[in-house]
Formats: structure tokens, sequence, C-alpha cells
């Protein structure tokens, strides 16, 4: 996936009524994570906040906070640290 500029909509797709949040999709143990992130210029993707699906749908307060991240890195631009993945 690092390598796409934009992931399919079957792994991740904006948020209804959420500007700028998207959220990835992935199950396992029957259990719906829902990360919820930005993209970035340079094909950057942000981690915002971690959510799990509850009742087909996320909890109000996450997505609350993955918008607070998303204008604080927005504002001030220099609170995200990279993940360095190795092979």
């Amino acid at each position: 996936m690092e390598r796409l500029k934009k992931w399919s909509d079957k792994w991740a797709s904006d948020y209804k009524s959420r500007d700028k949040i998207v959220e990835l999709r992935m199950t396992f143990n029957k259990v719906a994570y829902r990360p919820l992130g930005m993209y970035q210029p340079g094909y950057r993707f942000i981690l915002l906040r971690g959510a799990i699906e509850k009742g087909g749908k996320i909890p109000k307060a996450d997505l609350d906070a993955a918008e607070s991240y998303r204008d604080r890195l927005l504002k001030e631009g220099n609170c995200v640290v990279q993940h360095l993945y190795e092979a």
C-alpha cells in the first residue's frame, strides 16, 4: 500500500460528514477496527486516532478527537513522528 497514491475504497475512504478524515477498514476476530487519519502531500498518511466500530458506527468521541488532532497538525505541523518500517 505504501507505493499507491491513494488507497482503494475497500481499505480506506473519506469519512462521511467529517472533512479530511479518512477511515481505514480492517477486521480481526470479528472486531471492526477503524483507525482514523488523513492524507498529506507526498503520498503520506498520518494516523490520528484508533477507533472500533460499534453498532455500525464509529463513536463520536473518536471522530471528534481525530478532528482535533488533524486541526493541530494543520496549524502546528510539527507534531508527527514518522514510522520507519523495515521489511
